[in-house]
């Protein structure tokens, strides 16, 4: 029962955001966002989703291969890093951290840690884009 319930609220709710028009805004957003990148962006972005070590010899084997500069193997491994990093921390430390910890301190701990993570990584990409 709690199954069907379930898929019945996700069914209603997604039939709902397709009725005023939310996936196409979210469509023309993303569509924007990602018409600044390239085809190799996209590609290394999204191995670095699955896995960021391929991501870099992925960027590694486009940088051999002459197909990206120096300053753009750096851009978007920093690009990647700072999408990846959020999903990183609440996938593998959260669990392991609640395991010790109130549910209060953690989420504190993970939200210092994050943002300091992505703080350093967005210097580091404006870094690269100012000297580079």
């Amino acid at each position: 029962k709690k199954i069907v319930l379930r898929f019945g609220i996700i069914t209603i709710t997604v039939l709902l955001l397709t009725y005023f028009g939310v996936f196409d805004y979210i469509g023309k957003f993303l569509s924007k966002s990602l018409s600044l990148l390239n085809e190799k962006y996209l590609t290394i972005i999204v191995t670095a989703l699955a896995n960021y070590i391929s991501a870099i010899y992925l960027a590694g084997m486009f940088l051999n291969s002459n197909l990206l500069t120096i300053k753009d193997v750096l851009y978007i491994l920093y690009l990647s890093q700072l999408i990846t990093t959020p999903i990183m921390y609440f996938r593998s430390y959260l669990p392991y951290r609640l395991a010790f910890f109130s549910y209060k301190i953690v989420l504190r701990w993970i939200f210092i840690d994050l943002f300091s993570a992505m703080l350093s990584t967005l210097i580091c990409l404006i870094i690269i884009l100012l000297l580079l």
